[in-house]
């Protein structure tokens, strides 16, 4: 059946929610990866005097969390292309699926 004008136009307005939404954990997700290295970073740096094998570790789980919300990053780009609730849901599993299959949610 073809859709009414209303229709198209609540699934435009439906569109525009889910892009905003990804737009917005986009940034947000940028913003944590910045904030994730930094504390690596100073993890490794030397001027920290938390080195050693403790401050290793961590840093490296943390390179592990940044590799991760780098593949779910693009992964959203998958939402902005296709802004349908049906890729916004996709993208959301996939998020969870990322943590758990990884085991990184207990790591962190």
């Amino acid at each position: 059946p073809w859709a009414t004008g209303e229709q198209e136009q609540q699934q435009q307005e439906g569109e525009g929610d889910v892009s905003e939404g990804a737009l917005t954990v986009m940034r947000r997700v940028e913003d944590l990866s910045t904030t994730v290295g930094e504390i690596r970073g100073y993890l490794l740096d030397a001027d920290s005097h938390l080195g050693g094998p403790a401050a290793e570790g961590a840093a490296a789980v943390l390179q592990e969390f940044l590799g991760v919300v780098a593949g779910l990053e693009e992964d959203l780009l998958v939402v902005l292309d296709d802004p349908t609730a049906a890729e916004a849901e996709s993208w959301l599993r996939s998020f969870s699926a990322s943590f758990e299959s990884s085991g990184l949610g207990r790591k962190l």
